[in-house]
């Protein structure tokens, strides 16, 4: 199911389900790989926990190969001693068909795997992001300088 803004939800296992075969009509092919996991355990709660998972995909989704940079914010609690996922929030800082991704990159419409783009999930909703932006003279974006070669440093 979608909310209003555009998003997959589902509350409670059918919902779950229900979003989930609604996903499955339309993708084919698709492999994720995670890489950083960065769980947070609640300090005034030792049956909560707070989780990060970084993630790269390539999918076929409505026959188009998309690829897709994401991240899951989740939220874990722990139930007579195993652990569940409460919430699981998926947001993309890009999801492209695979001949756009390089222009993609560049613009803040980021999410191009359905119907209308959207601008990317983050960095700009970041307060680290922003605070870093809003620090930057001239335009408030970033550029990455032209005069040699990168080594991953911007300049203003």
């Amino acid at each position: 199911m979608r909310s209003a803004d555009g998003r997959m939800t589902g509350q409670g296992l059918d919902g779950i389900m229900q979003m989930y075969r609604k996903r499955f009509e339309v993708l084919g092919l698709s492999v994720h790989w995670t890489h950083d996991t960065v769980i947070t355990f609640d300090p005034e709660n030792p049956d909560r926990a707070t989780g990060e998972v970084f993630c790269h995909a390539e999918a076929v989704r409505n026959q188009q190969v998309l690829v897709g940079s994401l991240r899951y914010e989740d939220e874990y609690r722990r139930e007579n001693g195993q652990w569940f996922f409460a919430s699981r929030l998926l947001k993309f800082l890009y999801y492209v068909p695979v001949q756009a991704y390089a222009e993609a990159l560049a613009s803040p419409l980021r999410q191009r795997g359905y119907d209308t783009p959207l601008p990317g999930d983050y960095p700009e909703t970041l307060p680290s992001w922003t605070g870093w932006v809003e620090t930057l003279p001239g335009t408030g974006t970033a550029r990455r300088d032209s005069g040699g070669p990168s080594h991953g440093d911007f300049h203003p």
